[in-house]
């Protein structure tokens, strides 16, 4: 099948890493067995409002000041030249989200945050986006930097480009370590 659809990840992915991810998940006594949002949303209220605060702070943030990842405004624009179809699926909140959208300086033709649905692994934004776009599975390519981005998309079925930034603990099958290194890569697919 022709690829006509992209669905991009944001954090690790189109911006830089800047949330310390294990300070916060100690902040908020997190299990690593759990994502963040899960174990908030199992907190007792007035432990769920304070971690909530925290993690919403911490994301915050990171829109505002997460570097652009070198080389995302060319992929994106190189992809919007060729035609395809671009989503973004965020964990983070909308708020956040819409602040990095913004300082890309580029658009996509659907973006779901934690706010729209189930987070990943879950793949129901995927899904949601895949519907969005007009598009199927096999018509699709997923780019994420996190486990979660990998078992959400094998999940939904979507074959997924796991962007590695030079440095992953996690084997993959379709891995890049630069941002210009998926447009190649796409070609020869």
């Amino acid at each position: 099948m022709t690829i006509r659809a992209i669905i991009f990840d944001m954090d690790g992915t189109l911006t830089e890493s800047y949330i310390n991810w294990p300070e916060l998940r100690s902040k908020i006594n997190c299990p690593p067995e759990k994502t963040i949002i899960e174990h908030i949303d199992n907190l007792p209220e007035k432990q769920r409002k304070q971690a909530n605060e925290i993690l919403l702070q911490k994301e915050w943030e990171a829109a505002q000041h997460a570097a652009i990842r070198t080389g995302a405004t060319e992929l994106i624009d190189t992809l919007r030249a060729r035609n395809y179809k671009l989503g973004l699926v965020t964990n983070n909140h909308g708020a956040a989200m819409h602040c990095v959208i913004n300082r890309l300086n580029r658009a996509f033709d659907v973006a779901f945050s934690r706010d729209d649905g189930p987070i990943k692994p879950n793949p129901y934004l995927i899904y949601k986006t895949l519907q969005a776009l007009g598009s199927s599975p096999n018509e699709a390519i997923s780019i994420g930097d996190s486990r979660y981005d990998l078992m959400a998309s094998a999940a939904a079925r979507v074959r997924c480009i796991h962007f590695t930034g030079g440095a992953s603990d996690l084997a993959h099958d379709l891995q890049v370590a630069s941002l210009y290194a998926i447009i190649p890569l796409l070609d020869r697919l």
